[in-house]
């Protein structure tokens, strides 16, 4: 079974025409996308609305299959939820503010783990730690600027 249809089923959700086409499109960016953008782009003969866009978008980030950026962009999360390290799973995530790019550091060091709680002595109010966004200009965008 694919991890969409695993996570859906998960929690008793169906796996629908609209969720499978939203899910493959993501998943063959290598950018992130806003709502609007993954409804423009889905295939013509789509009947996936864009209220149904947002939705599905919230279900799939609600269930840890995507990873929603400040800029209001939308991508798949790569790791496997599996942690050796026996904690909660940080995402670690490298954003293009130039392109949209975005790439998940798949795996995580005990340096980072540090990081992670040493952070937490600054934001006292967050209890767990669940994301951190690296944003700035990749190295292909730097190159043309």
């Amino acid at each position: 079974m694919d991890k969409l249809s695993q996570a859906l089923k998960s929690k008793k959700l169906r796996v629908t025409q609209a969720r499978e086409e939203i899910f493959h499109l993501l998943s063959e960016q290598s950018k992130s996308m806003n709502a609007r953008e993954v409804y423009k782009n889905l295939a013509k003969d789509s009947q996936t609305d864009l209220a149904s866009v947002y939705r599905n978008l919230t279900v799939f980030e609600e269930l840890g299959l995507i990873h929603k950026f400040p800029n209001g962009g939308y991508a798949i999360c790569e790791h496997d939820h599996e942690d050796s390290h026996k904690h909660h799973h940080v995402h670690i995530i490298n954003h293009c503010t130039h392109c949209g790019g975005s790439k998940e550091v798949s795996n995580h060091s005990d340096k980072i783990c540090r990081l992670v709680r040493e952070l937490k002595s600054f934001t006292s109010n967050l209890t767990n730690v669940q994301e951190i966004v690296v944003q700035g200009v990749c190295s292909s965008c730097s190159k043309w600027q």
